[in-house]
């Protein structure tokens, strides 16, 4: 089971929090015990840094089978997709622990590719914690009583000097299921990220042909976790990821994502990783330069007896 647990991060928040407590509980008369309100003082206005302006953080997260990410720019979060709700609610257990832990108590937007489970699951205790100003999803109709928007391809906004476009799917269309998943296009200066949600060989085509001028990007998260179903040839000719995330739960009983298809990353010499092997995935986009600082779960807490 995945699962994201909020800690003190920032050892000398750790340090004083730990005298603060030794010292809140020190016998009365105790030389200094006045000071212990001082040394907690930090756990309570502590700040994580945050992204500067035209950077993008993105976390992709470890929600087992499923999708769920964040994504911040300097004064606004968008949530594309939310993990599933099936053994356990990855909403409750991992997309708001980390958002709480990011410091962040309000979301911007909450984008919801389509309807299946593994994407939407997490949707409902997600938004019982947390306001949020904007819903846009495929399936609209699953947010009543809120108000949700259809995330046609005309969308079009700007946060902090990075852009942000819907490719897919065009207005007015039939619910196609994984083929009807919102596609997000998120650009700073030098870098861009393509969210493709669980769209499938005819939405890739039709991309190829409508959206061609679109579609190459830096980061590629992997359409439908790697299914062989997905990441044609075309298409990946197309957007030539140098980076391609999956989103994956270990051992899962799809086998995604498919040899082939990771056969076909391979030759297009993309840098590839996995959540159900790297854990949660984090990727800092400068607008300054082209070089990504990419960081994983399992990297930064690997223990010695891993090395």
């Amino acid at each position: 089971m995945a699962q994201y647990t909020a800690f003190i991060v920032t050892p000398w928040i750790l340090i004083s929090s730990l005298l603060g407590v030794l010292l809140l509980l020190a016998p009365k008369g105790f030389p200094g015990r006045f000071l212990s309100v001082i040394y907690l003082l930090p756990l309570f206005f502590w700040k994580p840094e945050g992204p500067k302006h035209g950077e993008v953080w993105f976390n992709l997260l470890d929600v087992g089978q499923g999708l769920a990410t964040v994504v911040r720019t300097q004064h606004h979060i968008l949530v594309y997709d939310t993990g599933p709700n099936r053994s356990f609610d990855a909403g409750r257990a991992v997309l708001i622990p980390f958002l709480q832990r990011s410091g962040i108590h309000r979301l911007d937007m909450l984008m919801v590719s389509h309807g299946d489970n593994d994407h939407i699951g997490g949707a409902r205790s997600l938004l019982k914690q947390m306001p949020v100003a904007q819903i846009i999803s495929s399936v609209p109709q699953k947010f009543l009583p809120q108000r949700a928007k259809f995330c046609d391809a005309r969308t079009r906004w700007q946060w902090d000097h990075v852009d942000f476009a819907v490719l897919y799917p065009p207005a007015n269309t039939a619910y196609l299921g994984n083929n009807s998943s919102c596609v997000l296009k998120i650009s700073n200066t030098k870098n861009s990220i393509l969210l493709t949600g669980d769209i499938e060989k005819a939405t890739e085509d039709y991309l190829v042909h409508h959206a061609n001028d679109q579609l190459t990007s830096t980061i590629l998260v992997v359409p439908h976790h790697g299914s062989k179903a997905s990441s044609s040839i075309d298409f990946l000719n197309k957007v030539k990821p140098s980076v391609a995330l999956f989103a994956t739960g270990y051992r899962n009983q799809f086998k995604f994502p498919h040899d082939i298809v990771l056969q076909r990353y391979q030759r297009l010499g993309s840098t590839m990783y996995d959540t159900a092997k790297d854990g949660m995935i984090m990727l800092k986009l400068n607008p300054n330069s082209n070089v990504m600082q990419v960081e994983t779960y399992h990297q930064k807490n690997q223990h010695f007896w891993q090395t």
